[in-house]
């Protein structure tokens, strides 16, 4: 097989912490030396280069240094790293170079693949350094970094990493390939080399968790592998034992176009030393590919995901798991941590083999014997993408993929029978849920802050839409089936995209908030045989503007229209015997309302803040006019309390100031409702006039409460 000549090498590289001024060792003038010229020596004898394409088929011989290498020079005293150039070879092991003039007690060196700055302390002297375990480079030679510090102008360098090589072939076009320890060890994160170290070497001191698990890709293009070449992969990494193994993962098309997907996994020690390279046989992904599949051994794309199945699920002990052990699988285990059950799938931080970050599982369809997907099945895997269930689950519990916040595709199957509570809780790359016809109920917070979930459909025979079951969603429009009966408090609540929404007459109560926050909301249609329109039914549904309230209706509840400041028209049945507390508390839209005949109570704060309500007409059958109800109705000019009206609450009328006239028609005056144990005032504005019966007008002046607007009382006059 040819080795191509221009390939993929991969050097480490290593971005440092500037440091200032401050972090430099205090120094003496006295005995500072100054040098334009140094020689190197390599104190071991492993390789630092490596040949590699067209320079290996010709027999070029590995050396140390060549004549033109770059050296990067400071000191104590210096502030930034000078170059200097080789300019002679001895022997192979010895090298003059020559640069600028540097000065300094003490000086450091690192020669190739290190691209840094300096730190000091007083106790140490290092690099600092953050290590990936891979980067991309084209070329014909690689270099094991060395690192070197002397108090003269000799320097002996001192090689500080490993390197492993793959060959990988089989494979038309490759487009990413990975490097991840089976148990986890960090191969990202930062670190230093401290040079007073007999054998320094880099030493991760802490890790970015992220950036270890999910970047880490050596292609920064897709590559094509033309005929049967073969492509050498070299990852540089820090001295370290990969406990149980390392998997290579790679990702490509074979040459019909069609995707390949395959982990190359060893589960013994491979430990990797300094200046040292290992060798790992070929990887003819093709070849492999069809020998798992003639095996009947599954092709995991998620090597931690195959790390956990192994684990717990390989019987025949070969590292690897075939259909028949994944088929007799019936039950997932689990982990108990404060006194709750994880499975062995789920992401907490304090589990053993459970703790693994997993992407991929669309394998689990093959665990056929699986009934039922667990409780905390999934829970806590914020990177998991995609998972194929079994077609005979019937029951998917609580929490079984709360908190899976990449997950963007899952299919329910058929014979689906029960969702749990949380179940796809906070999924919010979730954007499409097909219900399947056997579940009847969705329960509470099932997909709630599903942000981006923008279609669901929801069959025939499911009856109950419980609590905060689709709070948060994405979606514009959701079709509710004609089996429904209940929706439960905030079940469609917050639902910032939700245009139209058609109740069936199937739902004859509400529950409370059902529809709150759904800020979109412009059209609905109620169901005929409600009687009650609950609490908070649509507050701050700011973009409705028209609501009808069917004949069956006879409470509207608290709060109900709070804050649903684009409602111009509401047109009552006549039915309704009592408007709620706030019911339409901010209808600053509202500018006409008629208060049907069957009312016989106006609550609190029913149109509290409705600042554009020009003219309002109270029902004939009215006797309570509630606390502040028509407070801060600022554009209202005149009121007419019909005779019914018996008793008026603190601050009815408060900040009414256009408010000219008040016609109360009760021959006695009502009562005026304390609010708390100071106030007893409707508050009218002194400009309003209270127009009462000719023969009470001396009853009203004379009256304990109403003497108060005495010069404001007049007779109606006739």
């Amino acid at each position: 097989m040819k080795t191509l000549k221009n390939f993929l090498v991969f050097i480490m590289a290593f971005v440092f912490a500037a440091c200032s001024n401050e972090d430099f060792v205090n120094y003496k003038d006295v005995g500072v030396k100054s040098f334009s010229s140094f020689t190197a020596t390599i104190e071991e004898t492993a390789d630092t280069r490596v040949y590699l394409g067209d320079a290996a088929q010709e027999g070029k011989k590995r050396v140390y240094w060549n004549v033109g290498d770059k050296i990067f020079i400071t000191s104590d005293t210096e502030k930034y790293f000078k170059t200097y150039t080789v300019k002679s070879i001895i022997n192979d092991q010895k090298v003059v170079f020559d640069g600028e003039m540097i000065s300094g007690n003490t000086f450091y060196a690192y020669y190739q693949s290190i691209d840094s700055y300096f730190c000091f302390d007083y106790n140490s002297v290092s690099f600092e350094a953050y290590i990936p375990n891979i980067m991309f480079y084209e070329g014909d030679e690689i270099h094991i970094p060395m690192v070197a510090v002397s108090n003269s102008n000799n320097l002996t360098f001192k090689q500080v990493a490993g390197m492993i090589h793959f060959s990988i072939g089989g494979i038309d076009k490759l487009e990413s390939v990975y490097l991840k320890g089976n148990n986890n060890e960090y191969l990202y994160g930062y670190g230093f080399i401290d040079l007073k170290s007999e054998k320094p070497e880099f030493q991760l001191i802490s890790s970015d968790y992220e950036s270890r698990f999910f970047d880490g890709n050596i292609l920064k293009d897709d590559l094509i592998i033309l005929g049967d070449s073969i492509v050498d992969i070299y990852y540089y990494l820090p001295p370290m034992t990969f406990e149980k193994g390392f998997t290579l993962m790679i990702k490509g098309y074979d040459e019909y176009g069609n995707p390949i997907s395959y982990n190359k996994m060893t589960t013994t020690n491979q430990i990797v030393k300094r200046g040292e390279i290992n060798h790992y046989k070929v990887v003819n992904v093709q070849d492999e590919l069809d020998d798992l599949n003639e095996r009947h051994i599954i092709n995991f794309k998620d090597y931690n995901v195959k790390t956990i199945c192994i684990n717990y699920f390989d019987t025949d002990g070969d590292g690897e798991l075939s259909y028949e052990e994944a088929s007799a699988v019936s039950v997932i285990p689990t982990i108990n941590v404060d006194n709750i059950n994880y499975s062995i799938f789920s992401n907490i931080n304090n589990l053993d083999d459970g703790t693994h970050l997993i992407e991929w599982f669309d394998e689990l369809k093959f665990f056929t014997s699986l009934k039922s997907i667990p409780q905390n099945m999934f829970c806590g895997q914020p990177y998991l993408i995609s998972v194929t269930l079994p077609d005979n689950i019937i029951s998917i519990e609580d929490n079984a993929f709360t908190n899976c916040e990449r997950l963007k595709n899952i299919t329910l199957p058929n014979g689906l029978k029960s969702i749990g509570k949380k179940a796809f809780y906070y999924c919010s790359s979730l954007k499409k849920i097909d219900i399947p016809i056997g579940v009847s109920v969705i329960d509470e917070n099932t997909f709630s802050y599903c942000y981006n979930l923008s279609e669901v459909n929801i069959p025939y025979g499911v009856t109950s839409i419980e609590q905060f079951a689709f709070h948060y969603c994405g979606f514009s429009e959701i079709k509710l089936p004609t089996s429904l009966t209940k929706l439960g408090d905030c079940a469609i609540a917050d639902c910032k995209n939700l245009t139209y929404i058609n109740i069936p007459n199937s739902v004859k109560d509400f529950a409370m908030s059902v529809f709150s926050g759904c800020t979109n909301l412009k059209n609905i249609k109620l169901p005929n045989k409600v009687t009650v329109i609950s609490g908070y039914l649509f507050s701050r549904c700011s973009s409705l503007e028209k609501i009808d309230i069917p004949s069956s209706v006879t409470l509207i509840g608290g709060f109900a229209f709070d804050a649903c400041t684009g409602l111009k028209e509401v047109s009552f049945s006549g039915n309704e015997e009592e408007i709620g507390f706030a019911a339409f508390q901010d209808c600053k839209s509202l500018t006409n309302v008629d208060i049907p005949n069957s009312v016989t109570s106006i609550i609190a704060n029913s149109f509290s803040g409705c600042s554009n309500l020009t003219h309002i007409k109270i029902g004939n059958n009215v006797e309570v006019i509630g606390y502040y109800a028509f407070a801060c109705c600022s554009s209202l000019t005149k009121i007419i309390l019909p005779i019914s009206v018996q008793k008026i609450g603190e601050g009815a009328f408060k900040d009414c100031y256009n408010l000219k006239s008040l016609y109360v028609m009760n021959e006695y005056p009502p009562e005026l409702l304390k609010y708390d144990a100071y106030n007893v005032s409707i508050r009218i504005p002194k400009t309003c006039i209270v127009f009462v019966p000719k023969g009470s007008l001396d009853r009203y002046k004379e009256n304990d409460q109403w003497k108060q607007y005495a010069d404001q009382i007049q007779a109606i006059p006739e």
